[in-house]
């Protein structure tokens, strides 16, 4: 019995895989606003709420990329297993005058972990705005 016990335990232990991280490249003080570029794959509509979250932050969003302090990239990879899910985000922070990157943050859910969408955008931001001291 605890034999099955522990074969089980280490069977589907390495199914569940939840990673974040944020990492600060460069600092940019007095950030007001953003812009988030639409990735022309997405169908599924992550800018708007990479966009809304920002807002809840208290910062602008702009519809222009020179009008923006920061630009927003972000990568979104979808995975199958018995229907579609977000596997893995990134977005990245990038001063507007260069293109240079501020601030990377990332998320990987596997199947048994995953979350919607809304989550995992709220779980990067959050991160990278923690890591920003914002």
């Amino acid at each position: 019995m605890r034999f099955l016990t522990l074969f089980f335990i280490l069977l589907f232990s390495g199914c569940a895989v939840i990673s974040q991280e944020a990492f600060v490249v460069a600092n940019k003080p007095n950030v007001k606003s953003y812009f988030v570029e639409h990735q022309p794959n997405d169908k599924r509509g992550i800018n708007e709420l990479i966009k809304s979250r920002i807002k809840q932050q208290g910062f602008n969003i702009v519809n222009s990329r020179t009008d923006a302090d920061i630009i927003v990239n972000y990568i979104d990879l979808w995975y199958w297993d018995f229907k579609n899910y977000l596997l893995n985000l990134r977005i990245i922070f990038r001063d507007s005058s260069d293109s240079f990157p501020i601030i990377v943050g990332n998320s990987v859910r596997s199947s048994l972990v995953r979350k919607d969408p809304d989550f995992m955008v709220n779980e990067v931001l959050t991160k990278m705005f923690e890591k920003q001291g914002k």
